[in-house]
């Protein structure tokens, strides 16, 4: 697949740190919160499907019943699904409640975790007190839309902000340190 015909209209400017999380596991357990048509996830997909890493990749998103924020537009469960065909044997979607999804995961035993769902502070927030005790001392945990440049979050700003970690950013995502 040639990566620059993904869709990246819903802001997919995080590839590297994508590429750093394959680069970096094996014999792992990566988690993507959020993922709306499935740009992100064909992409994450394609890299694991080249490293010929064993990692286990979830999908996680409600698609319907979402109520966008801001700028964003409601994901389509039909679309992801079609999109995604391809790569069907590298992602296992779960199309439930983030927080209940997390509750299907053991504590530390993820090593990368994206999230870019809900963007309302409420949510970011929620997503991450329930997605970091999943996270290994030893994983990746980032999200999206931190600092984009097309529309603001700041819900996004204050959650991270006032999560307890250290991070940078990189682009328009943050990245635990």
């Amino acid at each position: 697949m040639e990566h620059n015909k993904i869709n990246r209209s819903a802001g997919f400017d995080f590839d590297n740190i994508y590429e750093q999380a394959v680069k970096k596991y094996d014999n792992a357990i990566f988690v993507e919160i959020g993922c709306f048509e499935g740009g992100s996830t064909i992409f994450m997909a394609d890299l694991i499907k080249a490293s010929r890493k064993n990692i286990r990749f979830y999908a996680v998103d409600l698609f319907e019943g979402y109520k966008p924020t801001n700028k964003q537009v409601a994901p389509s469960y039909d679309k992801f699904m079609n999109n995604i065909i391809p790569y069907k044997d590298y992602i296992t979607v779960l199309k439930m409640d983030s927080c209940d999804a997390s509750a299907l995961f053991a504590d530390s035993s993820c090593d990368f975790i994206f999230i870019d769902a809900d963007h309302t502070y409420e949510s970011v927030k929620r997503d991450i007190q329930c997605w970091l005790p999943k996270l290994k001392t030893t994983g990746l945990f980032a999200g999206h839309d931190y600092a984009h440049p097309d529309c603001a979050f700041p819900g996004v700003v204050k959650a991270v902000n006032e999560a307890g970690f250290k991070f940078y950013v990189d682009k328009s995502s943050w990245v635990k340190i």
